[in-house]
C-alpha cells in the first residue's frame, strides 16, 4: 500500500514557513508544497485547522499547524537526523531559543519587512504572487489586454457574474473582484481598468489607484489611495472601513456579455 506524501500548505515568503521547509529538507522527507496567497489563504486554512496561520502540514491523515508543532511531529516521524540536541540541558536551551525567535523576534522582523515592502506596491504584489500567473510572474502590470468580443450584452449589475470584497488598509481602500470562470476573468481583466473603476466609483475619480491582476485566482485587486483619509478613526465617510465598497461596485450597471451569465447565481430575467 502506497502512503501519500506529506503536504505542506505554505506561503512562499515567510520565515515560519521556511522553518518548516528546512526541517522537511534536513530530514530528507519527500513532500508536496502547496502555496497560497496571503489574505486569500484564510478560508481554506480556517476550514482545515480552525485558525488562520500557515504553515500547515498534513501527514498520515493528521493536520498540524504551527511550525514548532510541525517540527515535533517530524521528529516522531523520522528521528534521524535529529533537529534538537539529545542532552536535556542543551535541548531546553534549543527550545528556549526557538520560542524566542518565534514569539519575540519573528513578529518584529515581519513587521519591519512589511513596513519597508508594502509601500513599494508593484514590487510587493509581484513578490507575493510570484508563480501564480501562467508564466510565473505577476501578469498585466503596465499591459492591458483588449476587451474580448464575446457576443451580445445586457445591462446588468457588474456583480451578476462577479464577486467582490473590500476593506480598509489605513487610509486606503482595498477592493478585490473575482470571476468564477476563466472566460469571465479574461473579460474582467480587460474591462475593469483603473479608469473604468473611477467611472464606477466617482468618489475615487481624483485619487491614485493601483491595480494588480492575479490571474492564478481569476482576480483583480485595487488599492484606492487616500479614500479613507487618515484612517477609520478620522474618516467622515458613512462606510469608514470601506466594507461596503465592493458590494457598491457590484451594484453598478454595466454592459455584461450574455455568455458570462449562463451559470451566474443572480442573473436577471430578460425584459
Amino acid at each position: 500500500m502506497t502512503t501519500a506524501p506529506p503536504v505542506l500548505w505554505q506561503f512562499r515568503f515567510s520565515h515560519y514557513n521556511e522553518k518548516a521547509r528546512w526541517a522537511l529538507d534536513l530530514k530528507g522527507i519527500a513532500h508536496v508544497r502547496r502555496s497560497l496567497l496571503p489574505g486569500f489563504h484564510v478560508p481554506r486554512v480556517l476550514w482545515m485547522t480552525g485558525q488562520k496561520a500557515l504553515p500547515v502540514l498534513i501527514v498520515d491523515g493528521e493536520t498540524i499547524h504551527d511550525s514548532t508543532r510541525i517540527i515535533e511531529r517530524l521528529e516522531r516521524l523520522r528521528p534521524e537526523p535529529a533537529l534538537y540536541p539529545a542532552d536535556d540541558a542543551a535541548r531546553r536551551r534549543a527550545l528556549a531559543l526557538e520560542d524566542f525567535f518565534d514569539e519575540e523576534l519573528g513578529p518584529h522582523v515581519r513587521r519591519a519587512l512589511f513596513h519597508e515592502l508594502l509601500p513599494e506596491t508593484e514590487f510587493a504584489a509581484a513578490a507575493f504572487t510570484l508563480g501564480f500567473g501562467p508564466d510565473g510572474r505577476l501578469n498585466g502590470i503596465g499591459e492591458l489586454p483588449e476587451l474580448p468580443d464575446v457576443g451580445p450584452t445586457r445591462l446588468l449589475p457588474l456583480g451578476t457574474p462577479f464577486g467582490a470584497r473590500s476593506g480598509d488598509k489605513g487610509g486606503n481602500a482595498n477592493i478585490g473582484v473575482w470571476a468564477r470562470r476563466d472566460d469571465g476573468y479574461r473579460w474582467l481583466e480587460a474591462f475593469l481598468t483603473v479608469d473604468r473603476l473611477r467611472e464606477l466609483l466617482p468618489d475615487s475619480a481624483k485619487l491614485k489607484i493601483d491595480r494588480y491582476p492575479l490571474p492564478g485566482i481569476r482576480s483583480l485587486n485595487f488599492v484606492v489611495i487616500g479614500l479613507l483619509g487618515e484612517g477609520v478613526a478620522s474618516s467622515t465617510r458613512i462606510d469608514p472601513q470601506a466594507k461596503g465598497l465592493g458590494e457598491y461596485l457590484r451594484s453598478r450597471i454595466v454592459d455584461l456579455p450574455e455568455a458570462l451569465l449562463e451559470d451566474a447565481p443572480a442573473a436577471a430575467p430578460r425584459t
